[in-house]
């Protein structure tokens, strides 16, 4: 029989009877009761116990006999008589908003109740690991991070197919759906042209779920996935540390050259107003140290204080304590000390 279809007259038919059965056992008691009374009319009186009886069996009972399903749910059942190797799909029955006459043997499945509304389910980027986002490798082999949420719903008109599946196993297809395409945009753009077009990126990802395909897969986990969005894109913590040690390098060298310009020039005299025997390496030294990125003592930058204002000329010449370009225990290699 289809799942769909309820056998509303069957099921009242077979409540009724299971009523009229109650009935006569009830009765039947009852009379019993009434002989051993030694009440007359033992039969009228009997029946009436056994109509109190069944009312009272019915109403404590009343839910193995009606469901009583709300407008945001949906109920599902499954026939405990069937035979052994029955398919699942020919031993349940689906329930809809209303009230449903049900079979005795139909055993009512609370895993399996659908909530059209609480059903909803908002699945995240790090719904693996809370906090830990997924990554994608471009085409210039940078790792970029990836953020997005979509909206899972249950499609209320093909909820058959929902029941069958665990909703665990819907999302590792979802996720999958998205991975497979980001990990294919990635792979043919660098890493600055994609983030240059995070929009088109969202776009890409929304486009995931709409076609033939898509709806195919809607359909055949009795779902509906709305709102996919691609919230933020943006390199690896790694990559990050990574750049932002190449732009600091980056950043002192020309700091650098900076510093050994300024020490070349001459004043309306043409008297050098720097230290013109500043060497790019002992320059790149200083400036690390003016950075805080060496803790070597530095008494004077000649030249410096042209750039930054911060740093005053000593009598010494040299850039450090002992007279020295930086060499600690005696001047190997670091030039010869100004004076």
């Amino acid at each position: 029989m289809d799942i769909f279809e309820k056998g509303g007259l069957p099921r009242l038919g077979a409540a009724i009877l299971t009523w009229f059965i109650l009935f006569a056992l009830f009765s039947y008691v009852g009379i019993k009761l009434v002989d051993l009374l030694g009440l007359e009319d033992t039969f009228t009186y009997g029946c009436y116990v056994g109509l109190f009886a069944t009312l009272v069996f019915i109403y404590k009972h009343l839910d193995l006999f009606v469901l009583d399903v709300s407008g945001q749910e949906v109920w599902v059942t499954i026939n405990q008589l069937a035979r052994k190797g029955t398919p699942v799909d020919d031993m349940l029955a689906i329930y809809f908003q209303g009230l449903h006459f049900i079979f005795p043997w139909e055993k009512l499945m609370p895993e399996k109740t659908v909530h059209l509304v609480k059903g909803q389910i908002k699945l995240t980027s790090d719904c693996k690991e809370a906090g830990k986002h997924p990554t994608y490798t471009t085409k210039n082999k940078v790792k970029l991070v990836a953020k997005w949420v979509v909206l899972i719903l249950p499609d209320k008109d093909n909820i058959a197919n929902l029941i069958k599946h665990n909703m665990d196993a819907i999302k590792a297809v979802v996720i999958g759906m998205i991975d497979r395409k980001l990990s294919d945009l990635c792979a043919k753009e660098n890493a600055d042209d994609i983030l240059s077009k995070k929009d088109w990126m969202s776009t890409e990802v929304a486009n995931v779920f709409e076609g033939p395909n898509p709806s195919a897969t809607e359909k055949a986990f009795g779902i509906k996935i709305t709102d996919p969005v691609l919230s933020d894109l943006d390199f690896e913590e790694e990559e990050r540390k990574k750049m932002a040690i190449v732009a600091r390098m980056k950043a002192n060298e020309q700091a650098a050259v900076s510093l050994v310009e300024a020490s070349r020039k001459k004043d309306a005299a043409g008297n050098p107003v720097g230290n013109p025997k500043i060497k790019f390496e002992e320059a790149l030294r200083a400036v690390r140290v003016s950075q805080g990125e060496s803790d070597e003592k530095l008494i004077e930058i000649v030249g410096l204080e042209n750039l930054t204002g911060s740093l005053m000329l000593g009598a010494g010449g040299g850039f450090f304590p002992d007279g020295s370009k930086g060499d600690k225990g005696g001047n190997k290699g670091g030039g010869k000390t100004t004076k």
